[in-house]
Order: C-alpha cells, then sequence, then structure tokens
C-alpha cells in the first residue's frame, strides 16, 4: 500500500525498537569517530608546542561533548520509545 496523504500509517513495534536502539547507536558511533575542526582565531601567532597541545585537547573535549550528548538524546530517545510501546 502506498503512503498517501490520506492514508494513516502507524509505525510498528518493531520499526520504533530499530530507530530507538540502532539509529541510536549509529549517532553515538559517528560522535565517537568523527574528528571536530579546531577554530584558527584561536591558533594565530601561538608557538606550535602550544598548537598542538591545545589541538589535541580542544579534540577530545568536543569529542566527548558530543558523544555525552548523543548518549543523552539516545537514552531519551529509548525512554521515550519504550513508554509509547508500553503506555498505548
Amino acid at each position: 500500500m502506498r503512503n498517501t496523504p490520506n492514508s494513516s500509517y502507524s509505525a510498528t513495534e518493531k520499526e520504533k525498537i530499530f530507530c530507538a536502539v540502532l539509529l541510536g547507536y549509529f549517532c553515538i558511533a559517528y560522535a565517537n569517530v568523527s574528528n571536530p575542526t579546531v577554530p584558527s582565531h584561536r591558533l594565530l601567532g601561538k608557538s606550535p608546542e602550544y598548537v598542538d597541545t591545545y589541538s589535541d585537547a580542544y579534540k577530545r573535549a568536543i569529542k566527548n561533548r558530543r558523544v555525552k550528548m548523543a548518549g543523552i538524546g539516545w537514552s531519551v530517545s529509548l525512554v521515550a520509545t519504550l513508554w509509547s510501546l508500553f503506555m498505548d
């Protein structure tokens, strides 16, 4: 059946669980694998040692923040999905 504007479509429980679990996992994996870029204006005129140290610390801090936020988002989506499944 085609999904037309007048048709009513309700996601199945398996689709909801798939979206909440697997897609959230991929968001966390992407946040962990992605490599943030350091704003260049913060490094102008600094020594090479400072640039290396700052770049490493910045990338580590931003990556940790992204993974944390992705984990929080994943947790919220899991709770919302389970809530919608068991409260119907």
